[in-house]
């Protein structure tokens, strides 16, 4: 068993909104296989409608579209006459139209077929995903490595399942497992013993693997089963990018419009977005003075004086890595003049 994604060899589907009532503008292309393109009325149709949505608040194309730029979006589940599609793409804002148009372009990944392959899945059951961070782009580690790597992770958390329950190995370092019939409170606690066991192998297995690590993301099967593995990946994305090393997180209704900001964040000032955020100049006459007093080498009533105080004091306090906050009340003390 296997899953596999469609990444080559299929059309990518492209809406181009007015992005004030989301509906269609000429230039669309390649729309058959989406929900609400069946009719001649697609025009009078917002995009939400097009791809068969109905809490569009929540969802990641609006997350994408309240950027102003370019932006990945995160796989997510569109229904085609009672079959479900895994889509991802990008939005993007359309040139010369000052802001007011946006083009969703989207392409299948998997579809309802493709999930059957995980045998016969049913409302009740729980569907988990694996995932290892860095594990599939660490350039230090040799491919029988890591295939000795994904073999033991499976080896040892197959182990902790029971005989009902299945896990296969996922496109990159990951896992997809099934959990028959439990409550989520209780696939919760059997995700968490996968999570610790896959860990134990990772770090086990060669100290070169310390900055890796795994973490679960949980969806219990409510409606269809290719919802709930999208859930429950969006729910993984949330997990690894948390900073505070959470090794689980069951999903949530944010999840994709989290997924969609943290791929826009992760370029950092690169966003290709239109508009930048405007700030009052800082007042030019200020004067800085120092929070303490007395310390050795400490050159007063300057900046460079405030910065020697806050290298010297960051050791020594334990609330330093709190935020921004404390380093702007050790950095300095402006005052008018």
């Amino acid at each position: 068993m296997a899953l596999s994604p469609r990444t080559t060899g299929t059309a990518e589907a492209v809406l181009c909104i007015d992005i004030s009532s989301g509906k269609l503008v000429p230039g669309s292309r390649d729309l058959h296989y989406l929900p609400g393109c069946e009719s001649n009325e697609t025009l009078d149709k917002p995009w939400w409608e097009l791809l068969g949505c109905r809490a569009y608040q929540h969802h990641p194309v609006t997350a994408a579209l309240a950027t102003g730029g370019r932006t990945p979006l995160p796989a997510f589940c569109i229904q085609t006459g009672g079959q479900g599609t895994v889509v991802t793409g990008e939005v993007y804002p359309l040139p010369d139209t000052n802001d007011t148009r946006a083009a969703i372009c989207l392409y299948p990944l998997v579809d309802e077929r493709d999930i059957e392959s995980l045998e016969p899945l049913s409302v009740g059951d729980t569907i988990g995903v694996l995932g290892i961070s860095g594990l599939s782009h660490d350039d230090q580690l040799e491919p029988s490595r890591h295939q000795s790597l994904i073999t033991g992770i499976y080896r040892e958390t197959r182990a902790l399942l029971r005989a009902q329950d299945s896990i296969i190995p996922a496109p990159g370092s990951g896992f997809i497992f099934v959990l028959r019939q439990v409550e989520i409170e209780q696939a919760t606690l059997i995700g968490k013993a996968l999570g610790s066991q896959a860990s134990a192998v990772l770090h086990t297995d060669t100290a070169d693997n310390s900055a890796n690590r795994a973490a679960i993301g949980l969806a219990a099967i409510t409606t269809t089963p290719l919802v709930a593995l999208v859930q429950a990946n969006n729910a993984l994305l949330r997990a690894l990018s948390d900073t505070d090393s959470t090794l689980l997180c069951v999903t949530g209704p944010g999840d994709a419009r989290y997924a969609t900001a943290r791929a826009q964040e992760m370029r950092g000032i690169f966003t290709a977005r239109n508009h930048v955020i405007q700030v009052p100049d800082a007042p030019a006459d200020i004067t800085v003075n120092p929070l303490e007093t007395g310390i050795q080498g400490y050159v007063g009533d300057n900046m460079e004086g405030a910065v020697d105080q806050a290298l010297f004091l960051a050791p020594l306090d334990t609330h330093c890595r709190c935020g921004p906050t404390w380093y702007r009340q050790v950095l300095y003390r402006a005052h008018d003049t």
